[in-house]
């Protein structure tokens, strides 16, 4: 990415210049940014010499080099890069005997040049020596081809501008011939390669030159009194108007004025083209002339570096995919379907040499079910025959023309075009990549660079797990051969250390620990711990984050059944910094290959891409938590809209009780259905208040099916069709109640009004992975199967956009639906260690699918409701909240009941209350958050004082599961807010038994 920015600002900074020789201190400015070098030096031709024109890094330069003029036939690489007009690479100058050594020169070990090309002419060199031997590679080479070809543009726009910069001198020097003048300039005009253009002051066209016409496509005499925005494109002619009106020609000298900022102009033809206009001033005249530049090549020039730069990423982004890849048939499909699918070819296969054949090892694209993975042909066949045998590339952009060509599946493919590379090791084919495509002429001069890198490429990730291969073969035989099993493993330690990725290699111990036996060095520098650190054992395990130890130690008794894994966990480094590692272990067998010894693996850090991942999550989480706010207070205003409403009317009617009764009624109503809001919400964000029993889905249906088809339009049956003998699930069973109501609305409402059915289905299948590692082991013997219950509709369906926001809180398709049904389903499920699943297509249905984790335990029998009291309540209650409302009410309504009370707002005073009057208090009822003093850690103080004291906590959030759990004594009750009066007597009831009437 850095040379192609490089390459974009050189592009961009060369071209906003015409100074010749500001050109040329801008190309060796930006020559460290395109190629690392110790010295640089621009070179420009003068018949059979050429010149030192820019140098940098010149302490190593003779200070006499700017006056040198070099024979360019007596000079090999010189005479190299003027025949072949190709990039020049010497590794080492000391081995080279072709290379004219010289004593102030004697420091360079290794040089890159690159012919400056204009017009098909080697008009200079770029020059770039270094101090390091083979410090130069063709990549290298290509790139400084890259920039040169920018340069020569640059070079070339320079020159031609100071041409016609002196051409108008010279016309203002010899003004007095006027004559001479005239044909001289009509000579100019005639021969000028760009467009020039006269206007007078209203920019109507007085003149036009040869090229103009030709650019244009229009004659002169059709254009001459035109106003000039008839060689602009119609969208640019409002530009025009203001920058007619803005512009200042007050130069009588007639030197540059501007440049104007049309980038395209319109040919006669109704063709587009992009251009650069400049702008002068004809001296003592009231015309202006502009010079019309067309800059297509140039454009197509600097759009295929572009392609380059973008196919040099593509390239970089496949070698690291594959660099760590061991296994060689995974390799090459991981090559091939990148390449595929990256560069958008149609069909690209690999094929390898196998003795007098070429064998497909891999395909990708539409032609995969054409051909077995082992299809063999003659490697002297066609044109991937050809390929091999020369070593070297071929493109055919029509096949139709080419003899070569051979169909390898007859009339089943629709090729039109392709290019075979060859993959070359130590100077052999040993195969090639094949691209093919359905149209004319569709591979490049680019796609033959980018493919040929590409094979380098895959060459060398093949020669690694060859390497990989040969460890596996010398590890069996390591006694007699330890010495090529060091020089192996050194080679894998070299190709390893060229990628950002590290690979390790370790063996398990007779006691089931694992250690390594080797890193490179990325993971050294990923840990921040040296390579005799890591060696040890108890290190790893310190290192991994401990939530994920288990799932690591799961991962590696996996891999001892000889199945490679692929895992993600978090490491913490030496300096503290959490790191996200992806791991791709393979398992390493012993001599007889019965059990795993060991594991060699690669792995990457992907801290970043968890972190884009994370990032991505949270915004979308800000969204739905955006919907949630605005849809409970749309909600909770109507409802306390409601309240204030029916409690006015109940103030104002306090006189007519009866009619007052009513509103109270209706408050009371109100407040339940706040509290049914408050559940789902709960629900929604999994810490609702359940209770968690063994209970049978069949059953809970059967029970409920009167109910639940009332709940449906008269137009949508249900039908249900349940597996016999279901296993029980561990659940609340009012909650699976609300489950099963708010999918079946939601199934008929899939209807808009239509007549239809909704089908309940149960069944048994395994269990997920993903609910298989959350079972609890509470829940009876746990097993691999879940109860799967899925609600069938044949409605509407929904799109893609819908089923992405189906289950966020208060999102509707409905004009009048609002509320949290599907959130808080989705939330019940979760809250159960299940999922939900979600199938559905505009046009044909949903189906949504409910997976619960089944129980051994046996479903709970109705328990039947306790007699009721006749005794006259008796006794002191102790209440503790900190809302004063809430404890006012308690208050009122436990006196109307014939109770003694006492009050406090916290904990603390509480507790004081209840030292003062210990014997005489007989159960506290107690909410569990408070300031001061929780109501929790007031209940530990006061069994401390009285270990038998009954109290019930009264709590609106979750942690009294936890609580309940710590305590679990029989003289402790929970209501959870808000509860019915009369579910606080049947408390207070079972704690002082017979002593109240309910």
């Amino acid at each position: 990415m850095a040379l192609a920015k490089a390459l974009k600002d050189c592009a961009r900074v060369l071209n906003s210049t015409l100074d010749y020789e500001e050109v040329l201190d801008q190309i060796i400015m930006f020559a460290g940014r395109v190629i690392p070098y110790d010295t640089a030096s621009i070179l420009l031709n003068h018949g059979l010499y050429t010149t030192v024109k820019r140098a940098t890094g010149c302490h190593r330069y003779p200070a006499e080099t700017s006056s040198w003029q070099i024979p360019i036939a007596e000079t090999y690489h010189l005479r190299q890069m003027t025949q072949t007009k190709q990039p020049c690479i010497i590794p080492d100058t000391h081995n080279d005997q072709r290379w004219i050594m010289m004593p102030a020169f004697d420091w360079v070990r290794s040089y890159v040049g690159a012919p400056i090309i204009v017009e098909d002419t080697v008009v200079g060199f770029l020059n770039f020596d270094s101090a390091t031997p083979g410090f130069y590679s063709a990549d290298i080479a290509d790139s400084l081809q890259a920039f040169a070809d920018q340069a020569a543009i640059a070079m070339r726009n320079a020159r031609l501008y100071e041409q016609l910069q002196s051409e108008l001198e010279e016309r203002r020097r010899v003004e007095i011939s006027l004559r001479d003048n005239e044909a001289r300039l009509q000579g100019i005009l005639d021969g000028a390669s760009d467009a020039i253009i006269t206007m007078d002051t209203d920019f109507h066209i007085v003149m036009v030159n040869p090229a103009a016409e030709t650019m244009f496509g229009y004659k002169s005499r059709c254009l001459i009194g035109k106003d000039a925005q008839t060689l602009l494109p119609e969208r640019m002619r409002e530009q025009y108007k203001y920058y007619k009106v803005e512009f200042d020609g007050t130069d009588s000298a007639g030197h540059f004025i501007a440049s104007a900022p049309f980038q395209h102009g319109r040919r006669a033809n109704g063709e587009e083209f992009p251009m650069h206009v400049s702008i002068s001033q004809v001296q003592g005249q009231e015309l202006y002339t502009a010079f019309v530049r067309d800059v297509t090549e140039q454009v197509a020039a600097e759009q295929a570096i572009r392609q380059h730069l973008n196919h040099l990423t593509l390239i970089s982004n496949i070698s690291n995919e594959i660099g760590s890849v061991l296994d060689m048939r995974l390799l090459l499909q991981r090559a091939a379907l990148l390449v595929q699918k990256l560069f958008d070819y149609h069909h690209v296969a690999i094929f390898l040499v196998e003795g007098h054949c070429v064998r497909l090892k891999a395909i990708a694209g539409h032609y995969e079910n054409l051909f077995p993975y082992d299809h063999t042909q003659p490697k002297t066949v066609g044109i991937i025959g050809w390929v091999v045998s020369n070593g070297k590339p071929l493109v055919v952009n029509d096949v139709s023309k080419e003899p070569l060509y051979v169909s390898l599946a007859r009339d089943r493919t629709q090729t039109r075009s392709e290019l075979t590379v060859p993959i070359i090791q130590a100077s052999q084919s040993i195969g090639v990549i094949d691209i093919q495509s359905p149209h004319l002429n569709c591979f490049s001069d680019i796609d033959v660079i980018a493919i040929e890198t590409l094979a380098r490429q895959i060459a060398v990730a093949m020669n690694t797990a060859w390497l990989y291969e040969q460890a596996r073969q010398e590890i069996r035989e390591r006694q007699q051969m330890e010495e090529t099993l060091r020089a192996n493993e050194a080679r894998l330690k070299v190709v390893s250390e060229l990628t950002s990725d590290y690979a390790y290699a370790g063996r398990f111990s007779p006691d089931g620990g694992f250690a390594l036996e080797w890193i490179t060095g990325a993971g050294m520098r990923i840990t921040g711990y040296a390579d005799a650190e890591l060696m040890d054992s108890r290190l790893w395990e310190k290192l991994i984050v401990p939530e994920d130890l288990p799932k690591v130690r799961r991962h590696l008794r996996k891999i001892t059944t000889g199945k490679p894994q692929i895992m993600r966990f978090r490491l913490i480094d030496k300096d503290g910094n959490m790191h996200w590692i992806e791991d791709n272990m393979y398992p390493v067998w012993d001599d007889n290959h019965v059990s795993v010894v060991g594991i060699i693996g690669a792995a990457r850090d992907i801290t970043e891409q968890r972190q884009i991942e994370e990032a991505m999550q949270r915004a979308q989480k800000l969204e739905s938590l955006g919907v949630l706010a605005s849809g409970i207070a749309h909600d909770f205003n109507n409802l306390l809209m409601a309240i204030m409403g029916q409690g006015t009317l109940a103030s104002l009617k306090v006189n007519q009780p009866q009619a007052a009764r009513q509103h109270l009624d209706n408050v009371l109503q109100t407040v339940e259905r706040a509290a049914l809001l408050t559940r789902q919400l709960l629900a929604y964000t999994g810490k609702g208040h359940v209770t968690s029993e063994p209970i049978n889905l069949n059953h809970l249906i059967e029970q409920n099916v009167a109910i639940l088809q009332a709940a449906l339009p008269k137009n949508v049956a249900l039908e249900t069709s349940l597996k016999p003998h279901l296993p029980n699930v561990m659940a609340d069973q009012g909650q699976m109640q609300q489950v099963v109501m708010n999918l079946i609305v939601n199934a008929a409402e899939a209807y808009d009004g239509r007549p239809g059915k909704v089908t309940i289905v149960t069944n048994v299948k395994q269990a997920p992975t993903e609910i298989l590692h959350h079972i609890p082991p509470s829940q009876g013997t746990p097993t691999t199967e879940v109860v799967h219950m899925s609600v069938i509709d044949e409605g509407v369906g929904m799109s893609a956009e819908t089923q992405a926001r189906i289950f966020d809180p208060f999102y509707t398709t409905k004009l009048t639906g609002r509320g949290l049904g599907l959130a808080a389903v989705l939330g019940i499920v979760h809250h159960h260690q299940g999922t939900i699943q979600l199938e559905s297509e505009p046009g044909k249905g949903t189906t949504f699918h409910v997976l619960l984790p089944t129980t051994t335990a046996d479903e709970v029998a109705p328990v039947p409701a306790p007699p009721t009291p006749t005794a006259v309540p008796t006794g002191c209650i102790l209440v503790v909240d900190d809302e004063p409302v809430i404890r006012a009410a308690l208050v009122d309504l436990l006196k109307l009941q014939g109770f003694t009370t006492l009050a406090a707002d916290n904990g603390k005073t509480a507790l004081a209350l209840f030292a003062e009057r210990l014997q005489e208090i007989d159960l506290v009822v107690m909410d569990m958050t408070m300031p001061v003093l929780s109501g929790e850690a007031a209940y530990y103080k006061m069994i401390n004082l009285r270990d038998d004291i009954p109290v019930i906590f009264l709590s609106g959030y979750e942690e009294e599961e936890t609580f309940r759990h710590k305590v679990n004594k029989k003289s402790v009750s929970f209501l959870h807010k808000p509860f019915d009066f009369r579910d606080l007597l049947k408390e207070i009831q079972s704690l002082l038994g017979n002593r109240i009437a309910v």
